[in-house]
């Protein structure tokens, strides 16, 4: 019963002061001051975009003839932001998923998602960012038995069974050109393992983006 009355008392406290504070009655210049810091501090802006992901490019062999995988056209979405940190430099943190894609045999789903972390310098309309970054694979399937030709006979693979995830460290550079005040387009060419050269690949990505505060 206490315990009932003391939550009422300060319900009924915070109701009595909060059209006080809606309306800044007292000072209107602190509460907008208040309020404009708690919208976004040193964010000067905030993209959405939408690409497409070309990845380990000519890595894989795809055929009994030889041929590498190419561009694949891989969907995503992304979302941005972006810190003043000096004249003309910008910190532009990004974050992006693909949509799930199945493998060829239809044994496991792929999604990829990515976080990048880079530094950019504006050159009138072109942006050129460098830096480093993280890009997560995630494997998901059913398990079970897939048999391939491998010339006269036959080997057995084991497809993948429940999730499983794997990281690498990438670097990359990217240009990304404002078409208009709001709208932008953007490539990458990132690098994954790049001190390794038995595992290293190349990644490409291109984008169009929705500057919300630009």
């Amino acid at each position: 019963m206490r315990k009932s009355r003391f939550f009422l008392t300060i319900l009924i406290i915070c109701l009595c002061t909060l059209p006080e504070l809606s309306l800044g009655a007292k000072n209107p210049r602190k509460d907008s001051s208040f309020f404009s810091k708690l919208k976004f501090q040193r964010v000067e802006d905030i993209s959405l975009g939408l690409g497409v992901l070309n990845r380990y490019l000519s890595k894989f062999q795809v055929n009994l003839d030889g041929k590498k995988n190419g561009l694949e056209f891989i969907p995503f979405l992304s979302a941005g932001l972006r810190y003043d940190i000096y004249p003309n430099f910008f910190f532009t943190p990004e974050a992006a998923i693909t949509i799930p894609q199945s493998s060829v045999d239809q044994g496991h789903t792929v999604i990829q998602y990515f976080l990048k972390a880079p530094i950019g310098y504006k050159f009138y309309s072109l942006i050129i960012q460098l830096g480093f970054g993280l890009y997560f694979t995630t494997t998901m399937g059913s398990g079970g038995n897939l048999k391939l030709n491998n010339g006269t006979d036959t080997t057995t693979y084991k497809l993948p069974q429940g999730m499983s995830a794997a990281v690498n460290v990438t670097q990359f550079i990217a240009l990304e050109y404002y078409i208009h005040r709001m709208w932008s387009i953007k490539s990458d060419v990132e690098v994954l393992n790049l001190l390794d050269s038995t595992s290293r690949s190349t990644n490409l990505l291109m984008a169009v983006n929705y500057h919300l505060f630009h």
